[in-house]
């Protein structure tokens, strides 16, 4: 249950859980655990999350008693018309659409070295439609310093972004634009690991991507995850999220788009840990409880079946032995035949036991 805290004022929330101003949130210390990994979104900014998923992960309402007039606070009666006027202007408009034209050269006509050596088990044949290698720190610089009305400060010297050579971007196809990147690194060894910058006023963060003839789709808990899918099986359609927090716009986006799962046979392919068991329980309620119109095939879940909790997520599985993903992969595929024939429960039983 989402807990409730209350405070006079902003200020007061603010010196008891040193809160930092970034981009489209606060950063603040989580009043559960302590660690300074807990958020506030600035157009949502009465409600709490500690990012600490497998640790923490607690939630809670901000009741501020008195903010209409504080700096940093949008009035709970100005939400709605707040989001409502987000709209890029005619340069944010210009950067966004070169950044999707760039990234789309970069990909189709330039060298991808940290990608054609193979990043992460995933060959370039799988990552070139999706991840970009700006090279080196000056690329990275190079793009940073172009998008400058897209961001809220200039990262063009800040090490822990120009370091990270691995972009992958999260396109907004119908008007050919970037909403927002994921940026990794091959370079050296970051922390974190990834980082999400939103460049557009409510993004999507996540990717779909499902070929025209595709029979299943794989929910992921990040890009490289559902790549790793896609690296042994060509025609699996994927739903990649940029993490565990990301269920919720996830969930609101294909509640409005239900159609592309006619048809389907659904598989979670979340982390083998607490926080993606959460996740799984999150999306398992929601089709079966809240899909109704669409016509899908049912809801799986990928490793409590075949998993025997060595690998931590699907691209670490792929890297440590990929023939045993092949196989998983492709003993789905073979159930899911099973099922479209009407076979008997205890021949999938045995065929999944024969997999493990």
């Amino acid at each position: 249950m989402t807990k409730r805290l209350e405070f006079k004022t902003w200020s007061d929330f603010s010196s008891s859980h040193v809160v930092k101003e970034t981009g489209s949130y606060y950063l603040c210390d989580c009043p559960e655990c302590g660690k300074p990994e807990a958020f506030v979104y600035k157009n949502n900014d009465s409600f709490l999350k500690c990012s600490r998923e497998n640790n923490c992960g607690e939630s809670f309402w901000l009741d501020i008693q008195e903010r209409s007039n504080e700096k940093g606070f949008v009035k709970k009666e100005n939400i709605n018309k707040f989001r409502e006027e987000q709209t890029l202007t005619a340069m944010q408009i210009k950067q966004s659409e070169w950044l999707y034209l760039f990234l789309d050269h970069m990909q189709n006509n330039c060298e991808q070295p940290a990608l054609e050596n193979g990043y992460r088990g995933l060959s370039h044949e799988t990552t070139k439609s999706f991840i970009v290698d700006m090279i080196n720190e000056t690329g990275m610089k190079f793009i940073l310093s172009k998008f400058d009305s897209l961001v809220a400060k200039d990262y063009t010297n800040a090490d822990y972004m120009t370091s990270r050579n691995i972009v992958i971007p999260l396109r907004d196809h119908k008007n050919k634009r970037v909403e927002a990147l994921l940026l990794r690194s091959t370079l050296k060894e970051m922390h974190p690991k990834e980082i999400y910058l939103s460049l557009t006023p409510n993004p999507k963060p996540f990717i779909i991507d499902l070929p025209p003839r595709c029979e299943t789709v794989y929910i992921t808990e990040s890009v490289i995850d559902g790549l790793s899918i896609r690296e042994v099986d060509k025609e699996a359609g994927l739903i990649m999220m940029r993490g565990v927090n990301s269920v919720n716009s996830l969930i609101n986006h294909l509640r409005k788009n239900q159609e592309i799962f006619n048809d389907k046979f659904i598989i979670l392919a979340l982390d083998n840990d607490l926080a993606g068991e959460k996740c799984a329980s999150v999306l398992k309620y929601f089709f079966e409880k809240d899909f109704k119109p669409c016509n899908y095939n049912g809801v799986w879940d990928f490793f409590p079946v075949t998993f025997d909790g060595k690998e931590k997520d699907v691209n670490e599985l792929l890297m440590k032995n990929p023939n045993k993903l092949e196989r998983m992969v492709a003993a789905v595929s073979e159930e899911i035949e099973t099922l479209s024939r009407g076979l008997p429960d205890w021949w999938v039983e045995e065929m999944w036991e024969n997999e493990r």
